[in-house]
């Protein structure tokens, strides 16, 4: 296995063989069109300081290497380049007669009517001009041609739909203007989707991509062989944490629920493990499910994630209580969703401030406090001063998603 490096980009080869090298493109990324910076250019060093890769793919240095087809600047996955002359031809030849096939992977915004995994594909078939187009004309100006793309759901969230799709025509942009055509564009699409849902993603949720991913290509590897497939190692795991997260919920529990029982018993556990019993300050489940405790959890359809509460203290504050994320669920931003829930409790009941205890060995739990904007400050209510607690507070007057 080779890897094209080049600062921060790591381009993965996915097999090569006489006149082809296969790579995992990164979304961002040109295939041809900026000199020195593009796909081409950057595997083109590679072959030409790897003696291994030039051998094995007999490569051509006054041919160099070209793409045996397009895939968008913003669309990552499988490319294939070429390295000799003729089989540049013979690839080419299989794409100009339809005999390759890319399947993809994507992620469209809303819910796309469509069968299940278990159902047959569906087809979008709207003509679409040779000229791409933008989101007041996803069609294109001029003559259209006939056009089609097969698609099948493969799971929905509360605001995505995740498709596999296979392009059975080659017009530019064709996945995202036949997705913008049925109402449904992809999702961090500049061009053809809405704006400030672009934007959105961007400030709030961090995903600054086009959720378009070339999953897999196949093609005839060598002259009257069979047709084989090179496909990626996976989706991009920003697309599948995008898709992911947007299945979870947060929802007002039960803590006495046998599924949240074993949650509290277990950061139980870790406290016990961290702290002296005279320095935790555990809230037993009796009381956390009386009425001055508001509990909820996260749940991705019904399997719950993490879980977290405040007290009502009568005091002109909530007191920020039980916000335990397993360790098998950590990275997903499940801390930062249940503290913005329960901020926005708080505030619904005209509570304005928010204060915590926690212990000097959280660091992660503190850093998380700390970028929500809670500060340091001194015990509160019944606590007493100890080395092993810190304790913080946040005016929750404004309420700040990022």
């Amino acid at each position: 296995m080779f890897t094209v490096m080049e600062g921060r980009i790591e381009i993965p080869v996915l097999g090569s063989g006489p006149g082809r090298i296969f790579v995992d493109k990164p979304a961002g990324l040109s295939v041809h069109n900026d000199s020195g910076k593009d796909l081409c250019s950057l595997v083109k060093a590679l072959v030409v300081h790897d003696s291994r890769l030039r051998r094995r793919t007999a490569y051509e240095p006054d041919f160099g290497v070209h793409p045996v087809h397009r895939l968008d600047r913003e669309t990552s996955g499988v490319v294939l380049l070429s390295v000799t002359r003729d089989r540049f031809r013979f690839y080419a030849e299989q794409f100009e007669n339809r005999e390759a096939s890319k399947v993809y992977a994507a992620v469209l915004h809303g819910n796309l009517e469509g069968p299940g995994t278990e159902s047959a594909w569906k087809t979008w078939r709207w003509p679409l001009s040779k000229r791409a187009g933008g989101r007041s004309n996803p069609a294109g100006p001029g003559k259209r041609l006939p056009c089609e793309t097969r698609y099948r759901v493969i799971d929905r969230s509360e605001h995505y739909t995740m498709l596999e799709v296979e392009i059975l025509s080659g017009r530019t942009h064709q996945i995202r203007r036949h997705a913008k055509l049925a109402g449904h564009p992809v999702v961090g699409d500049a061009r053809y989707g809405s704006t400030r849902a672009t934007r959105y993603l961007q400030e709030n949720l961090r995903f600054d991509r086009l959720a378009l991913h070339a999953r897999s290509l196949t093609l005839r590897m060598e002259p009257g062989k069979q047709a084989e497939s090179v496909e990626t190692k996976k989706v991009p795991d920003v697309m599948t944490r995008l898709f992911q997260d947007d299945r979870i919920t947060v929802e007002p529990v039960d803590p006495r629920a046998p599924e949240i029982v074993r949650m509290i018993k277990a950061l139980d556990a870790y406290q016990a493990s961290l702290y002296p019993p005279e320095s935790n300050h555990l809230v037993d489940v009796a009381n956390l499910a009386g009425p001055d405790y508001h509990f909820i959890a996260a749940f991705d359809r019904k399997r719950p994630l993490a879980i977290a509460s405040f007290k009502r203290t009568g005091r002109g504050y909530v007191e920020i209580k039980r916000l335990y994320v397993p360790e098998a669920y950590r990275g997903r931003h499940l801390g930062r969703r249940l503290m913005h829930v329960l901020e926005k409790a708080a505030l619904r009941e005209g509570i304005a401030e928010a204060r915590l205890e926690t212990g000097i060995h959280q660091h992660a739990a503190i850093a998380l406090y700390e970028k929500l904007g809670y500060a340091r400050t001194s015990p509160f209510g019944a606590y007493k001063e100890d080395p092993l607690s810190v304790f913080m507070r946040k005016k929750l007057r404004t309420y700040n998603p990022k």
